[in-house]
């Protein structure tokens, strides 16, 4: 990969590229003396006077790959600064743990255990086999069914009882084996319809309107309703990766903290909120190819990818990772581009289409919301349990603890997050702006 950059000026060694132009590349650069500057396909950075040219296969399709290739260096040299003015994002992105040392961090945040009592199980049960029947239908349309027919029961069973689901199943051991050896593999996706049509390789699909030979609006509302119908299975999927984790009933379930309170995990709780979000899916899903089919189109029309599933196997897992990842980071980047969305709408003269773009983005926070939610009950729960917050001065602690976390796994499996970063939406679904900021990055987009 070296042998493809071209080294200006006094950047002349494999030193110089591994301490400074990889740190340099790795950091959120904003202002300053750094400039971007677009120049025959190859972009040129300048900094401290030294310049180098960054390849022109560093584009918009393949960045987060090989960002995270780079970012993955041991040799990334933290104490290089950057001039930057005072609101600018920090330049320096925290430092990217080696292997072992992420396995040790990852382990350590798999302590978790929820609590039901018996009485819910029956509940429980038929929450497990919906999730199942939903993944294990390829037809979008019996996918909302399921979920809206489930929701409508839950809703009606009050307080948890037996919501007349047909089971198949009389114990979460059973239902457990079934879920490991049919919903888990690394490259495990639930069933999809015949289209859209697939595509591992990015290239294959259709970056503008044009080349999908559709208008802008219909594509923009196809990408989106790709989006959500993932969004439907992987809400349920996390649901079923509540049943990895050792479950007891209340009464052996509980804890002391130094200030005598209870601590629990309550599953109940948990799968409801997932749920509400699978059904807030479904809905937006349907709403966007009601309209699709309103500009004469449909979802399936356009090739689309299978991204969503790949950065979501990598997780299957671990519970609190998956919801970093899909509730935190995926979730997150919808809010950030809300206002891009909604604009480019309004351009095309589609205003029914924005207004209906800007309430589905606008009810995404509360999932967000949900994420932030259990990743602190979750994470609380292991920092409490092995006496973690004992290693500094209290709740200072554990949010230093989250915090590593979280940037530590987003790091990991996703990269920096681009610009643009919408700080209102994010604040609003009680997102800690340092948390996110500091691992941040300027996009490599011509402005």
């Amino acid at each position: 990969m070296l042998s493809l950059l071209k080294l200006e000026g006094k950047v002349n060694s494999l030193s110089y590229w591994k301490n400074s132009f990889l740190h340099q590349l790795n950091c959120s650069l904003s202002g300053g003396s750094n400039n971007v500057i677009f120049s025959n396909n190859k972009v040129k950075k300048q900094f401290n006077n030294k310049r180098i040219i960054i390849p022109s296969f560093y584009n918009n399709n393949y960045h987060r790959n090989f960002h995270t290739q780079l970012f993955r260096y041991n040799s990334i040299n933290n104490n290089n600064n950057i001039n930057n003015n005072k609101n600018d994002i920090n330049s320096t992105l925290p430092p990217l743990k080696s292997d072992e040392e992420f396995s040790k961090l990852s382990n350590l945040f798999q302590n978790i255990q929820f609590s039901f009592s018996s009485s819910s199980l029956p509940f429980l049960l038929s929450v497990y086999e919906t999730a199942m029947k939903v993944l294990s239908n390829p037809n979008p349309e019996e996918k909302i069914k399921l979920t809206r027919e489930f929701q409508s029961l839950e809703n009606q069973s009050n307080n948890n009882n037996n919501n007349n689901c047909e089971m198949s199943f009389t114990s979460l051991e059973e239902l457990f084996n079934y879920f490991n050896k049919n919903f888990t593999d690394k490259d495990y996706m639930p069933a999809r319809p015949e289209l859209p049509i697939l595509e591992e390789d990015m290239k294959k699909i259709p970056v503008n309107y044009k080349q999908a030979g559709v208008s802008l609006p219909v594509m923009l509302l196809h990408n989106l309703a790709h989006i959500e119908l993932n969004a439907i299975d992987l809400s349920w999927h996390t649901c079923l990766m509540s049943l990895h984790y050792f479950i007891k009933d209340n009464n052996q379930n509980i804890k002391q903290n130094n200030n005598n309170t209870t601590i629990t995990l309550d599953l109940i709780d948990f799968v409801k909120d997932f749920i509400s979000v699978a059904k807030d899916e479904a809905r937006h899903f349907n709403d966007l190819n009601l309209r699709l089919k309103e500009l004469s189109s449909f979802y399936g029309k356009i090739p689309s990818h299978k991204s969503i599933w790949s950065l979501a196997n990598k997780t299957q897992y671990h519970l609190i990772e998956r919801i970093i990842i899909g509730n935190l980071v995926l979730e997150g980047r919808g809010l950030d581009s809300t206002d891009r969305l909604v604009s480019k709408m309004i351009g095309s003269g589609d205003m029914k289409s924005s207004k209906l773009v800007q309430g589905i983005c606008k009810e995404e926070e509360n999932h967000v919301r949900i994420g932030m939610k259990w990743f602190r009950n979750l994470s609380n729960f292991v920092i409490e349990n092995n006496n973690l917050n004992k290693l500094g001065n209290g709740d200072n602690t554990t949010t230093t603890l989250q915090k590593e976390y979280f940037q530590q796994v987003t790091l990991k499996y996703y990269g920096p997050l681009p610009a643009p970063i919408n700080y209102k939406a994010r604040e609003s679904a009680t997102m800690e702006r340092d948390w996110y900021e500091e691992i941040s990055r300027v996009s490599l987009n011509a402005k």
